[in-house]
Parts: structure tokens; C-alpha cells; sequence
């Protein structure tokens, strides 16, 4: 039984020192790799015409009962 013990500490202790890290980084790496391969750069015009847009307000008028219509 203190041999079972002992391989189950060793094996959980792997698992959360080495395995669930390197699987993180390699999850995060893969997350940068889709966002460097299909995702559009952003330019600097559409970011402007972003602020532009959030600072002229709403583009739908909100009707009296506090939300938009057909929402």
C-alpha cells in the first residue's frame, strides 16, 4: 500500500508541476499563432472611425422602456 501511495504523490505531483504548465504554454502559444495567422491588423483608420463611431452616441435612438427594440 505505501508503494501505491508513493507512485500516486509522485504521479500528482508531475501532473502539477510539469504537465498542467506546459500545457498552458502550449495552449497560449497556439492561441498567438491563430491570432498572428488569421486575424486582420488593425490600422490605424479603424481605430479612429472605432472612437469616431463610440463618441457620436448611439446609432438607434433607446425607446423609453430602457432597452433597444427587439431586444
Amino acid at each position: 500500500m505505501a508503494i501505491a501511495v508513493i507512485a500516486g504523490l509522485t504521479f500528482a505531483t508531475f501532473l502539477t508541476l510539469v504537465l498542467v504548465p506546459v500545457m498552458y504554454s502550449l495552449l497560449d502559444d497556439f492561441d498567438d499563432l491563430v491570432q498572428r495567422y488569421f486575424t486582420r491588423p488593425v490600422e490605424q483608420e479603424d481605430v479612429a472611425q472605432a472612437v469616431g463611431v463610440l463618441r457620436s452616441g448611439p446609432v438607434r435612438p433607446v425607446p423609453s422602456g430602457g432597452y433597444p427594440a427587439g431586444v
